[in-house]
């Protein structure tokens, strides 16, 4: 059963203006979803019978973000409320939009448009009920993903709905899926060219944060998807458990390149729509997961130098990424055990943690080394001290630097 206990408290007042104008309105989509699945939900999607020229009427400070599909944002108690007029749709347009659409007094007709049978539900907030013609809640429990009707129309309607469908198996913990929307979503494939990079992009950003990222990935890596997403980048999920990896979206994101197997050559289309952040620090790990690199790693000096190329806030993420990849599993655990000894003994690892700074090195070396001479100098110091920590004092340091430089 659902706990209506997690409606919140404005809920009631909030149907209310819409009964009291004899209008009905639902809970639809991921709030829906979340309620049913017994998590409170970020955010609220609503399906009414009401026009979008009377929600503005009736909420002086909403505003329409969709006329040509009746969706009116409507602020109220804090919370920004999107509400959509029932609606029914014909035809399709560049396998993204219905050639005709209009509106409707019935909720069935609004729900029998949606993509998936978890993504056609109803709750009535008034009388606390669930209208859910196509049994979504039966396959949100069981774990079963499959379309409202005829999945080749459905997809045909819009061709991000098979990336969707990527995305809910991860997200949702679905463990099967109709073998009718397999079959579907190989025959329609190649609709998804139409679909920019951008809409791709937020769709496996979602996907790479569920809780089935690898299953996720194998479904589309099946169905052909994967070909057309990234063409000539083959995947193989089973070379990183992306699942295991819990700290960040970039370190995710690195364990999807590493599933490539073409190193730093592993960029398509999707990855680039990334923002330049998310795209910099998954670079960053990826470089510092080929093997050629971490098969070098038998000693503390080699960990600390390899460390020291990536930013200490990305530590955790390598660690992570190595242990979830079954070449190297058993690796990362003794090079965790390595850093944990370096940061107990709090052994340098960058250049900010040598007792001397290029100021100082430049005023105790006068007349034998210049401004352009000090990155090169302070790289090899940080070597130096990464192979002898014991040596990370000032004297030590200088006294390297002049017999260097003699």
């Amino acid at each position: 059963m659902i706990d209506f206990n997690l409606l919140p408290s404005w809920m009631s007042s909030f149907a209310q203006v819409f009964l009291s104008r004899k209008h009905v309105i639902y809970i639809v989509g991921g709030a829906c979803r979340d309620l049913a699945l017994g998590r409170r939900p970020n955010d609220w999607d609503f399906a009414s019978s009401a026009r979008p020229e009377l929600l503005l009427e009736w909420f002086p400070e909403a505003k329409s973000v969709g006329k040509a599909f009746g969706t009116v944002i409507v602020p109220y108690h804090g919370q920004l409320l999107e509400v959509t007029t029932f609606r029914k749709e014909s035809g399709i347009k560049n396998n993204r939009h219905p050639l005709h659409l209009e509106f409707s007094d019935s909720l069935e007709e609004d729900l029998k448009r949606r993509d998936f049978t978890i993504n056609a539900m109803a709750i009535d907030p008034i009388s606390m009920t669930l209208i859910d013609p196509f049994e979504g809640l039966r396959d949100l429990r069981n774990g079963f993903l499959q379309t409202v009707g005829n999945p080749h129309l459905r997809f045909k309607e819009d061709a991000l709905r098979m990336l969707r469908a990527a995305r809910f198996i991860s997200q949702l913990g679905l463990i099967d899926v109709d073998p009718q929307c397999g079959r579907a979503a190989k025959k329609e494939k190649r609709a998804l060219h139409v679909i920019s990079s951008e809409r791709i992009r937020n769709e496996l950003q979602k996907l790479l944060s569920g809780t089935q990222v690898n299953l996720a990935l194998k479904w589309l890596v099946d169905q052909g998807l994967w070909s057309i997403i990234a063409p000539g980048k083959p995947l193989d999920p089973c070379l990183v458990d992306l699942d295991q990896i819990n700290v960040s979206l970039e370190a995710r994101l690195a364990g999807l390149l590493l599933c490539m197997k073409q190193g730093s050559n592993a960029k398509f289309p999707a990855f680039l729509a990334f923002n330049k952040k998310s795209k910099l620090r998954s670079w960053a790990l990826l470089r510092a997961s080929e093997d050629t690199v971490l098969e070098t790693l038998s000693h503390k000096s080699e960990l600390k130098f390899l460390l020291s190329q990536l930013s200490e806030e990305l530590i955790d993420a390598w660690m992570a990424l190595q242990s979830a990849r079954p070449r190297w599993q058993e690796h990362a655990e003794k090079w965790k055990e390595m850093w944990k000894d370096i940061s107990l003994k709090k052994e340098a690892v960058w250049m900010r943690d040598l007792d001397i700074n290029g100021t100082e090195l430049l005023e105790s070396c006068k007349g034998h080394i210049f401004p352009k001479d000090l990155s090169s100098l302070l790289s090899y110091l940080l070597r130096h001290v990464h192979h002898h920590p014991e040596r990370n004092h000032k004297d030590a340091l200088l006294k390297e630097i002049k017999r260097t430089i003699k």
